[in-house]
């Protein structure tokens, strides 16, 4: 062995100590517990079933791991379920645990440590069967806890349900029951306070966060090898800008992809209303009806489209950035369509995806090696409906064939030559769109049969026209391009749902001399192609069984010859397990009809992830003619408690040729860890493979973390409270709640959290957890704050506690003889200074109402604009008044009514 791999051995036997040596925490050395299986092992000892939760009756959130013991009895996960019951549950320490029902004035403490559980005053010494910390949960026996927390548990085996039910009103149930009385009322239930609004204008500068891997492996046949990959993306400029550059041991820089420009899902990029997006520096081409794909190159896209409408009819492409070697896996509608492993290049790339009519629910969820995982929604909506006049386009300009950064010896043939497409929506009525296209592509005619000549590649021009009615749920498109020589070609596409089947059809035609980007390099030209789709959700009663998708297409060419493929796709879940099986058929005919090629696949797509296992594996097998295996790959990966993960996979191909690999990572706060190993035809090679994330946030510092989301969004927020002095006091400990969900972290010493990770798509509403405040008469000067992420940009938040104010009055309606009747049932909502809804109540029965969020400052009073079942006119109109600093309590806000007449008794 060379003396590189015995240097890297003695390195990796280092490491493995030093990762050993790191202080752990065992479950089984804190609890006397065997160590449980997914099933009963023949000596009889504890195993681990699976349970579906349900609450009072409601199926709650996914299936839980439920531990059957020994002797029959069984304990369940306590955080989860009392969650479930929107009781507050925490975890404070490696041992210790909060329980909190406030509806019931129940606060339970559990140490694991000493095996106590302290409920109120009283200390209850258990006993080591009693609860045990299991892949990081904490199990419990039901009759430990079920009493005091009002609660009814037990677990049906035979159909797998962990059925709980509240003997006393827990915050859900109290929860359903007021949505329930709100609905035999016929009132709205209140959606919650308006958010203030908080628009962060791009900045000279913002954060810079950058992703690193570095690499470095060697093998026995005496090679060494290096490499890395940077990732980054930072605000600069007033712009974002996104790039990925690389090299290894033969090239110091293998390649570089830069990318600027903004992003909006609301609109109004650089003051431009329909502008939704702009790119320059490395992108793709659009997609040319019948004409096809423009390329990649160095160059500008502009999209004055909303980012969920697709360009295209019927398919779509999906791309992204993600660190090599992880995982892509692309969901359709919640099933596992397709999955790939990034590249060198730090690409994902998902082509010809298929759309339905209307909302089409994709998202790719990437896994790393280490257990970083994200989620990036890319949900697009075929069959939109424009407004009279209003106009939808997408334009795109580019010097083909180039890059910011090419070595010489990846030069195109066609590079330097400038292409451009544009394409444009037009809305004459609601229900017709009028399309208009151009482009100068690229295109080359077939080569002729034995020619042996290197190809000339030379522009075109291509001129559509593009109409599309839309009948209710059915979409029909009509298209036609015009070549710069004459040569035409058109297409009908549609779309129609029936039932729950949804059907889709195309047909396309081509002139001789019609050149597509498909054709090129061919012996004959394309001259029609018909496709036809059908996805039909696969329910039987309740049951779920996935989706099942077919497809059939046709080319025919000029030469007489034709091609058809049929797929048949269905995918479904098995509890944790997701699964794709995709059987395809390919069949070609010579001229005079004569099957001359038949070729049938199937792929198996199988993807399992329950707690901190996770698996995946594909197959690959010829069904005809050869009816032989391809090849099978599986790996896998387990996430011990203390942040070590191992992993393993397998490939063996029909040639016999197998492959195995196996990792050990450790993940810390601000980088990971790994040693791999593998073997393949006698050849070990071993590697040492570390990765970081790291960044500047601007008010907040440096970032160093492990799992760093380049494509996340952040926020910072700053929670501080005025003190007797006037200064502003930072308040530590405090959790934030992001869209109505709280989040496990805390507000530092200095008043602040970092919120990373925010969907960049959708708003982000931002609010303090009022549970986690010092004083539960303490509010925000906002109750909620509303605002946009993007990417490689801190978004700072500042909130304010301020004393709670009570405002509280009376509805009245002045009867014809003066008397006064209360008005009961009626929506009153309390607007701020700034004219938001901050509260909203329902008057009770003698017409009385109160508010507990108000504080200093000027405020108003009034009737809900839209009242269910309002039977007498009643008028509007905001009753004005003013809260003092230092008052604490305000009553007498009166709205009386009588004829027209609207005042406040108070004044």
């Amino acid at each position: 062995m060379c003396s590189s791999l015995r240097r890297l051995a003695g390195f990796a036997l280092l490491l493995v100590l030093l990762l050993g040596l790191t202080p752990s925490v065992r479950a089984d050395e804190m609890t006397p517990a065997p160590q449980l299986h997914a099933s009963a092992r023949s000596d009889g000892s504890a195993y681990a079933s699976l349970g579906e939760l349900y609450f009072d009756g409601r199926q709650v959130g996914d299936y839980l791991d439920i531990l059957i013991d020994t002797d029959g009895c069984f304990l369940f996960p306590l955080v989860p379920v009392v969650q479930a019951g929107e009781g507050a549950a925490q975890r404070t320490g490696v041992y210790q645990w909060e329980i909190e029902v406030a509806s019931l004035g129940v606060s339970l403490s559990i140490d694991l440590e000493q095996y106590r559980l302290q409920a109120g005053d009283k200390t209850v010494e258990l006993q080591p069967g009693d609860l045990r910390l299991w892949q990081e949960a904490l199990f419990v026996r039901p009759e430990l806890v079920a009493e005091r927390l009002g609660l009814a548990i037990t677990f049906i085996d035979s159909s797998m349900i962990l059925d709980v039910k509240t003997l006393r009103p827990w915050p859900r149930t109290l929860r359903e029951a007021r949505e329930m009385r709100w609905r035999r009322l016929r009132v709205v239930a209140a959606e919650g306070p308006q958010a203030e609004p908080l628009d962060k204008p791009y900045s000279l500068t913002g954060a810079t966060l950058a992703n690193v891997q570095l690499n470095y492996s060697a093998s026995s046949e005496g090679t060494a090898d290096y490499s890395y990959t940077v990732q980054g993306v930072t605000e600069a400029l007033f712009l974002t800008n996104r790039f990925t550059l690389s090299g290894s041991q033969g090239k110091r820089l293998g390649s570089l992809r830069f990318e600027t420009g903004r992003a909006n899902p609301n609109g109004g990029v650089f003051g431009i209303d329909p502008l939704y997006e702009v790119r320059l520096g490395d992108v793709s081409g659009l997609s040319l009806p019948l004409a096809g794909g423009a390329g990649q190159g160095i160059g500008l896209s502009l999209r004055a489209a909303p980012l969920t409408e697709p360009d295209s009819f019927d398919v779509t492409l999906i791309e992204g950035d993600a660190q090599p070697g992880w995982d892509a896996e692309l969901y359709i509608g919640g099933q596992i369509y397709d999955f790939m492993r990034v590249g060198d290049d730090g690409r994902y790339r998902f082509e010809n995806v298929p759309l339905d009519f209307g909302t089409n629910s994709l998202k790719v969820v990437l896994y790393g090696p280490l257990g970083q995982h994200r989620e990036i929604d890319n949900t697009q909506i075929v069959g939109s409906r424009l407004r009279p006049g209003e106009v939808n386009w997408w334009a795109h300009a580019t010097r083909s064939g180039t890059k910011i950064y090419q070595p010489e010896d990846t030069a195109d043939n066609d590079s330097g030559v400038y292409t451009g497409t544009f394409l444009a929506d037009i809305g004459v009525t609601r229900n017709f769109k009028l399309g208009l296209s151009y482009g100068h592509l690229l295109r080359t005619a077939p080569a002729d049969e034995g020619d042996t000549k290197e190809v000339d590649y030379q522009p075109r021009d291509y001129v559509g026209l593009k109409l599309q009615p839309t009948f209710r749920s059915f979409s029909l498109s009509g298209e036609t391009t015009f070549q710069d020589d004459g040569a035409m070609a058109y297409a009908l596409r549609g779309s129609l749902p029936l039932g729950r089947l949804t059907l889709s059809v195309g047909y396309e035609y081509f002139d001789e001399n019609f050149l597509t980007s498909s054709a090129a390099g061919g012996t004959s030209m394309i001259k029609a192609r018909t496709r036809l789709r059908g996805g039909l959700p696969v329910k039987i009663g309740g049951f779920d069984g996935g989706s099942l998708s077919l497809g059939w297409d046709r080319t025919d060419d000029y030469d007489g010859s034709r091609d058809e493929e049929y797929e048949w796709n269905y995918r479904h879940r098995l509890m944790a397990l997701a699964l794709s099986h995709r059987v395809s058929r390919h069949v070609a005919f010579d001229s005079g009809g004569k099957e001359t090629a038949r070729r049938d696949d199937y792929r198996g797509l199988y993807s399992y992830r329950h707690g901190l296992f996770e698996a995946r594996g594909e197959l690959n097998y010829d069904l005809y003619p050869g009816r032989g295996f391809v090849n099978a790959a599986l790996s896998s990966s387990y996430q011990f408690h203390n942040r070590t993960i191992a992993s393993c996979g397998m490939n063996y191909n029909a040639s016999g040729t197998t492959s195995y690999s196996a990792s050990l990572s450790r993940l810390f706060k601000a980088f990971s860890l790994s040693l791999s190993g593998s073997y393949t035809q006698g050849e070990t090679r071993l590697g040492v493979n570390v990765e970081f994330g790291i960044g500047h946030a601007p008010g907040y510092g440096v970032v160093n973390d492990a799992r760093l989301n380049l494509d996340g969004g952040m926020a910072l927020l700053a929670l501080d409270m005025d003190s007797a002095a006037g200064e502003d006091l930072p308040l530590d400990n405090v959790r934030a709640t992001v869209n109505k969900r709280r989040i496990e972290e805390r507000t530092d010493e200095k008043g602040q959290l970092l919120l990373m990770k925010l969907d960049t798509r959708n708003p982000t509403r931002l609010a303090v957890d009022p549970s986690t405040l010092p004083d539960p008469f303490l509010v925000t000067d906002a109750p909620e704050v509303v605002f946009w992420p993007r990417e490689g940009q801190v978004i700072p938040v500042r909130l304010t506690l301020l004393d709670a104010v009570f405002v509280s009055g009376n509805l009245n309606l002045i009867e014809p003889r003066g008397g006064k009747m209360p008005v009961q049932r009626l929506r009153v909502q309390l607007l701020n200074a700034d004219g938001l809804v901050v509260a909203e109540t329902i008057s009770l029965d003698d017409g009385f109402y109160q508010f507990e969020t108000a504080h200093a400052g000027a405020w108003s009073v009034r009737l809900a604009p839209e009242q269910p079942g309002l039977r007498v006119p009643l008028t509007s109109k905001a009753v004005h008044f003013a809260v003092a600093p230092g008052e604490l309590d305000v009553t007498g806000i009166d709205l009386t009514f009588g004829g027209d007449q609207q005042k406040t008794e108070a004044e």
